[in-house]
């Protein structure tokens, strides 16, 4: 039997458009509160609308099938400007409530009068625009001191020539920037024994010799091997990274630190195995280290003196490495990596894959700037982590495309003169009203928006309400 919502489905799908709309609409604006999400094991409150929007999940298939081209829209949005996830869903209901079916054949033409219209409200801003300070609040929710962390270390990042800032929840601290001098990376110690302070996690090595391997590390044999050639050679610390140790290597390297030889074996996480191969290479190719391992065809045992790589210092703090003191690494190698993950920043489409390339390029020049985000609970630091990475993206977004009035009024009038038969304006008018918590004068607090969020939002918002405007039956396949 086939398996669907009927032959004119229209009244179903805004409907459930409508009940997603409702729903992370409380999250909205300057007025929006919280929502507790749980999956049954574990629940957190959270204000972010990307982490509801992903959430959400209906117990009807037919009605999961709109969500599921719902979330698309929004994380489209995500993905292209890396804000707005909330401001696409509730612009594309009130669109959909006016929808005209004539408008189809035209939404290209209406697109391109809408974001011509909004780019006749953006102006430009600089690093010391009091117009960025707004957007920086703005994209925050009103918190004042992580905003202004946040333009602090887009001044320092301007000053040293860096091309991306890390945000990193810290719990018990207070929020602040640290510029970290060094090759600067996240490393698990792979037991604590190599910890000189066991308790806190802390060791440092001065004058130490380092080696990589692109694959895990195994045999008892070649770390014997390995430790008799450094012994011989008169080095005292050897550091050894890699994606992981087998546990017979564990076994040797365990046995002899601090008795032949001063051990640091690390593994490096990169979440999944092309992100940890490339942490790999950036670290090394920073210090001028050598990489051994399957690729290279040189076993841990075959290793010889020469290719160990003296390091000035490095510094552990639980999982927090800084390699400083000596300028190594290959200029002209380092400067083709840097071009090269310049340009994947460019282009890719996840906050994830941005901090990625960010924290790759901040490795490779040898200079970090954090924002280190405070917070006394685990649930109140991961909620301000969230709108620190929205406030860092919307004002990188902002000091490359300008800005637009925010809190909805970058779309009031932003389909006049498109001839278009749907009230898109009306529900332009009505979602400013959502943001303003239902308030019409609510522009009267000024905030701002990245022009680029602004174009995106409305683009993904009229293509979700004009597809399921057009929408007459929702079918279930296999």
């Amino acid at each position: 039997m086939i398996k669907s919502s009927g032959p004119n489905s229209t009244d179903f799908v805004k409907n459930v458009m409508s009940q997603v709309s409702s729903l992370v609409e409380t999250t909205y604006g300057p007025y929006g509160g919280f929502v507790i999400l749980s999956n049954g094991d574990t629940s957190f409150a959270t204000k972010d609308g990307v982490s509801v929007v992903r959430a959400l999940v209906s117990d009807n298939t037919l009605e999961q099938a709109v969500v599921k081209v719902i979330q698309e829209a929004a994380l489209n949005t995500l993905a292209k400007a890396g804000d707005g996830t909330t401001t696409t869903i509730v612009l594309a209901n009130k669109i959909l409530e006016y929808f005209h079916p004539s408008d189809y054949m035209r939404k290209d033409a209406i697109l391109a009068t809408i974001k011509k219209n909004i780019r006749k409200k953006s102006v430009p801003v600089d690093i010391n625009s009091d117009k960025l300070k707004t957007v920086a609040l703005t994209a925050t929710a009103g918190d004042e001191e992580l905003s202004a962390a946040i333009i602090e270390a887009f001044k320092k990042a301007e000053e040293s020539g860096i091309s991306g800032i890390i945000a990193e929840p810290k719990i018990g601290d207070t929020t602040h920037v640290e510029t970290v001098k060094g090759v600067s990376f996240i490393g698990n110690m792979i037991d604590n024994i190599f910890f000189d302070s066991q308790d806190n996690r802390t060791k440092t090595v001065k004058d130490g010799y380092i080696l990589f391997s692109s694959s895990e590390i195994s045999g008892e044999d070649d770390i014997v091997e390995l430790i008799t050639t450094c012994v011989n050679s008169g080095i005292k610390d050897l550091i050894l990274i890699a994606p992981s140790f087998a546990m017979t290597s564990l076994s040797a390297l365990a046995i002899n630190h601090k008795v032949s030889i001063n051990v640091t074996a690390m593994v490096i996480d990169g979440g999944d195995a092309a992100s940890t191969k490339m942490a790999i290479e950036a670290i090394a190719t920073a210090v001028g280290a050598k990489i051994v391992g399957e690729e290279s065809g040189i076993d841990i045992g075959d290793v010889t003196a020469d290719m160990l790589t003296k390091i000035g210092k490095m510094t552990i703090k639980n999982k927090s490495v800084t390699i400083s003191g000596e300028d190594s690494g290959d200029p002209e190698l380092i400067s083709q990596y840097i071009d090269r993950y310049e340009k994947k920043l460019r282009v890719v489409s996840s906050d994830e894959e941005r901090d990625k390339f960010k924290t790759l390029i901040s490795i490779l020049k040898k200079k970090m700037i954090k924002v280190i985000v405070g917070g006394n609970t685990l649930n109140s630091i991961t909620e301000r982590k969230d709108r620190a990475d929205d406030c860092i993206n919307s004002v990188e977004l902002s000091l490359k495309g300008g800005v637009v009035p925010g809190a909805g009024r970058a779309y009031i009038n932003m389909a006049s003169g498109s001839g278009c038969r749907s009230n898109i304006d009306e529900a332009a008018e009505k979602v400013s009203i959502i943001i303003n918590g239902g308030k019409v004068d609510g522009s009267k607090v000024e905030t701002l928006d990245p022009t680029i969020v602004a174009e995106t939002v409305a683009e993904q918002a009229l293509e979700l309400a004009f597809i399921l405007g057009m929408t007459k039956s929702v079918v279930l396949t296999q």
